[in-house]
């Protein structure tokens, strides 16, 4: 095929095509991804001129926060992602522009195209139009890690100083941070000085390799895994004290072996198996019963007469909605909120309640913004509704068995020796 209009068609027939027809056909889509990042990216900049020109008298922040979310809910992306988008799409069109044009054609990527504008945020307009146009043309073959490093190259060079002064804040800024990850796994990552990360890998693979010359039998990663935990905890990993852990399961997997998976606030679904065991280990287990409405699914609503939610219901809200209710949203819970102003109404319950990350409850209070609980059948949803109109609905997560009584169990682990 040689014309790009016609490659381009969600309803094309692979089945017919040779192989380089079938290589044309994913190049040519490529291309045309990056082509629509442009349009996104320029669109972006032009919703943002006008929403600024419509509130002149509001803060620079205060309407990117705005706009960022929408272009966020448009993309079906998370607000983060959203500002990170807003963010490029004004370094494409202002201060990179030989990016944004090998975009437009089709030889950058998006994303390769964030690493430019990642790499060169702190630079003055004037130097990071230099660095755009050293790297014009320069990119060609280039991955992911070599286009970031080439590009932090540049900026170094561009302003030695900025650079200095950016690499402090950024050893100012080191976080630990954990992520859910599948089979029932955990990650942990730390952002951390290179000399310290170095350092830290280094000490962890060294106490494995010896390990394995002593005769240990694991593999050096499960060593180093395991070292980690015990030296960060002062336990092994069979002598865990003081952990808490939440399980949310329905009666069928806790005492009919049922295969319905259980959900662990803060990481996330794990298997039925997983779930006994961990109760099996246990030293200590509390039971406290929780109900879910039977049509619609939800957790058994629980009403006070305060403004705040606190307690049990504050509890209750977190464990249901565990993520942040925005649309796409996956930032950890910071604030329990009213959905619909708590002046209208003067009730505090679950079920006009929903719970937000800072960010999320912060951008819903800006002009042209509103929130309100709807009812599609027995469903209950939230939907967020835009300045410019535009609805987005969050349905709470469906609980594990819905539709059938839930129990949520924690767990306490004591110190268990293994060996007595």
């Amino acid at each position: 095929m040689s014309s790009l209009t016609l490659l381009i068609r969600p309803d094309v027939d692979v089945s017919s095509m040779s192989k380089g027809e079938l290589v044309d056909l994913i190049t040519a889509h490529e291309t045309a991804k990056s082509a629509a990042a442009a349009v996104q990216a320029r669109a972006a900049v032009e919703l943002l001129r006008l929403e600024t020109a419509e509130y002149p008298g509001r803060a620079s922040a205060l309407v990117q926060r705005s706009v960022g979310t929408q272009i966020a809910l448009a993309r079906k992306d998370s607000p983060l992602r959203g500002r990170r988008h807003l963010s490029l799409a004004k370094a494409l069109c202002t201060d990179l522009p030989h990016t944004m044009g090998a975009l437009e054609r089709g030889e950058l990527s998006e994303f390769r195209a964030h690493l430019i504008a990642r790499e060169t945020n702190h630079l003055t307009s004037d130097d990071r139009r230099t660095v755009d146009h050293e790297l014009a043309g320069g990119l060609m073959g280039a991955g992911d890690s070599k286009v970031a490093d080439l590009a932090r190259a540049a900026a170094q060079r561009a302003d030695s100083a900025a650079a200095e002064r950016r690499a402090q804040k950024a050893r100012n800024n080191r976080w630990v941070g954990a992520w859910a990850k599948p089979d029932a796994m955990m990650m942990v990552k730390a952002l951390l000085p290179f000399e310290h990360g170095l350092a830290v890998h280094r000490a962890l693979r060294a106490h494995a390799e010896q390990a394995r010359r002593d005769g240990d039998k694991r593999p050096i990663g499960q060593v180093m895994a395991d070292e980690f935990v015990q030296r960060l905890l002062g336990k092994s990993v069979d002598h865990l004290i003081n952990i808490e852990i939440g399980l949310v399961m329905n009666e069928r997997t806790l005492l009919r072996n049922d295969n319905e998976a259980a959900y662990v606030p803060g990481f996330g679904h794990i298997p039925a198996g997983i779930a006994r065991k961990l109760l099996a280990d246990a030293d200590k287990a509390w039971i406290r019963r929780l109900f879910v409405e039977p049509t619609s699914g939800e957790l058994v609503n629980i009403e006070s007469k305060r403004r705040l939610f606190s307690g049990k219901l504050r509890q209750l809200v977190l464990t249901r909605d565990r993520t942040c209710r925005t649309p796409y949203c996956n930032n950890q819970i910071r604030h329990i909120d009213h959905t619909t102003s708590w002046s209208k109404h003067r009730e505090t319950q679950a079920s006009g309640g929903q719970g937000l990350c800072e960010y999320g409850n912060y951008v819903k209070e800006n002009p042209g913004w509103s929130c309100d609980v709807i009812h599609i059948g027995v469903a209950r949803r939230t939907r967020f509704t835009t300045p410019t109109g535009h609805h987005y609905d969050s349905p709470p997560p469906a609980q594990p068995g819905s539709g059938r009584a839930t129990i949520e169990i924690e767990l306490k682990r004591g110190l268990r020796d293994r060996r007595a």
